[in-house]
């Protein structure tokens, strides 16, 4: 699971295994949601300290 998840996030392609499990099969298309999210959530964050820093 994780050389699938690494290959995936790396783009180099599946021409070594094919995955037969549905979750295996589901998580390339959930790992840059998630990655997408998780920089999104960090920004929104840092922006809202910065404001809040600035008020006082």
């Amino acid at each position: 699971m994780l050389y699938f998840s690494l290959t995936s996030l790396t783009t180099t392609g599946y021409g070594d295994i094919t995955p037969v499990d549905p979750f295996a099969r589901s998580l390339p298309n959930l790992e840059p949601v998630v990655g997408q999210f998780f920089i999104a959530i960090t920004v929104a964050r840092l922006v809202t300290m910065e404001i809040a820093d600035r008020r006082r």
